[in-house]
């Protein structure tokens, strides 16, 4: 699905074996499965996964705790700036942390 309006909502759900994001339109929680724009998850199953040339350690899912930070990258698309020319500016109105198994 392609969205091209501004309000967005995205879920990280994070546990020890799987991560996995997903987005959706507007601001409607819980959203409708109809609104959602984009999903991914990565979990246990994946195989390993490092950089050969600079030997890294394999990527895998650390589990979450107390100490952990959130970090958001804005990227653009393919390496394509905008093409109105615009600078592009995210503004997250809430985040929410919710414990697994608290809901």
């Amino acid at each position: 699905m392609t969205y091209t309006g501004n309000k967005t909502l995205h879920f990280i759900n994070w546990t020890p074996t799987l991560v996995s994001f997903s987005s959706y339109k507007n601001h409607v929680n819980p959203p409708a499965p109809a609104d959602l724009i984009a999903g991914w998850s990565f979990g246990n199953n994946n195989p390993p996964k490092s950089k050969e040339e600079c030997n890294s350690k394999p990527i895998v899912i650390p589990a979450p705790e107390s100490g952990t930070h959130l970090n958001i990258n804005l990227w653009l698309d393919r390496g394509r700036y905008p093409s109105d020319g615009q600078e592009v500016e995210v503004v997250i109105h809430s985040i929410e942390f919710t414990v697994l198994g608290s809901e």
